[in-house]
């Protein structure tokens, strides 16, 4: 007997907009398990109680008996930060609005403002400071947004720190490669290749003012016939394809794209190529 659905619930669409993302990343998930047990709990009702528990604001221990166990959703959500599914099912969620409303997926444009707000006693004294202009201890959090409003991420700093503190926190004008990252260090040129019999694949990862490019090539040398295919990467559970070509022998096919979200500096890039009635060639990573 199914249940009535509360309003915060997700409609059919709503789901289905994720539904891709959450398999992904559970198919991900068995394939590491040790014991390759896919578990029952049904994720669809995993994000409706989250969507519940945010909404309502009701204790984590305390949701209705309808929906699933407390235990499980906390360790969903807990599991989900880690490997960071929030930050993508996020990101895919803006670009669709964008797309919806007629902008490119990412953004030109990135505006960021930093508000002071008080902390938690328990808040170690190192990580906040004192705004010298609003007199308010605690720390300072900067939300960037495009020009629809959509978050882009979030900037945390002592609320002592000024403008260049901020600024230089997002990298400069470039910012988005850090806000909401998982990973730290000197973003760099990337790359990889890997050897067929019929030629030679190469991915491209590299950062400039424009934000990253990602490039996949394919060199197809004098052996075999023409082939049909489509060059692609892969970035956090997500795959990205060209347009299908024709490739003759001796020839070289190449396709390039330019993205400026957090998680196309951030996450490692896997190439594709796809011949049509042959396998899927996945290349190594190029990561940041």
């Amino acid at each position: 007997m199914q249940r009535m659905p509360y309003s915060t619930g997700l409609s059919d669409e709503q789901w289905s907009l994720i539904e891709p993302l959450v398999a992904a990343w559970k198919q991900e998930r068995v394939a590491r398990s040790a014991t390759g047990d896919p578990g029952s709990c049904d994720l669809r009702e995993v994000v409706n109680a989250l969507l519940y528990q945010n909404r309502t604001g009701c204790q984590w221990r305390l949701p209705p008996h309808d929906l699933p166990a407390s235990s499980s959703v906390f360790s969903y959500f807990t599991l989900w930060r880690q490997d960071g599914l929030d930050q993508r099912i996020q990101e895919t969620l803006r670009c669709r609005v964008r797309e919806r409303a007629r902008h490119l997926e990412d953004p030109s444009l990135v505006i960021i403002d930093t508000r002071s707000v008080r902390v938690a006693a328990g808040v170690a004294k190192k990580a906040t400071g004192l705004d010298a202009n609003k007199k308010t201890p605690g720390r300072k959090r900067g939300p960037a947004v495009d020009l629809m409003g959509l978050t882009i991420g979030v900037v945390i700093l002592a609320a002592s720190a000024g403008a260049a503190s901020a600024q230089a926190a997002t990298g400069g004008g470039d910012f988005t490669a850090k806000l909401a990252c998982p990973f730290s260090g000197k973003i760099s040129s990337t790359h990889s290749s890997t050897s067929l019999s019929g030629g030679i694949v190469h991915h491209l990862k590299s950062i400039g003012q424009n934000g990253v490019t990602i490039r996949t090539r394919y060199e197809k040398n004098g052996s075999g016939s023409t082939i049909t295919a489509k060059l692609g990467y892969s970035c956090s559970g997500s795959t990205y394809w060209g347009a299908s070509f024709a490739q003759s022998n001796n020839t070289t096919k190449s396709k390039k794209w330019v993205r400026s979200s957090w998680q196309a500096h951030c996450c490692p890039t896997t190439g594709l190529l796809s011949v049509t009635g042959q396998r899927q060639l996945q290349m190594p990573a190029a990561s940041c």
